[in-house]
């Protein structure tokens, strides 16, 4: 279990939780297209959008945006989609 540590913000106290996740990180790719295929159909895509995720790091972020000090700790590849994945962690 985690220790709390109280801190100052905007002239009052507040717990926060140290937090250390242990966890996926992963990119999603989202291909956008006008309609769904049927069944044994191609379709071709519109548009592709990259995004980072993973449940772990979904956690993270989320754990995060409440204010908590989160660290990561996950396996992540030297290549472009690590490099995104490492950036958005920032």
């Amino acid at each position: 279990m985690g220790k709390i540590f109280l801190y100052e913000k905007e002239g009052r106290s507040e717990r926060v939780k140290k937090i250390l996740v242990i966890g996926s990180l992963n990119m999603d790719m989202v291909i956008e297209m006008k309609r769904m295929p049927i069944v044994g159909e191609t379709v071709l895509g519109t548009k592709m959008t990259y995004v980072p995720g993973g449940k772990g790091a979904n956690q993270a972020y989320a754990a995060a945006r409440l204010g908590e000090d989160v660290k990561m700790l996950g396996c992540i590849g030297e290549d472009d989609f690590g490099r995104m994945q490492k950036s958005n962690l920032k």
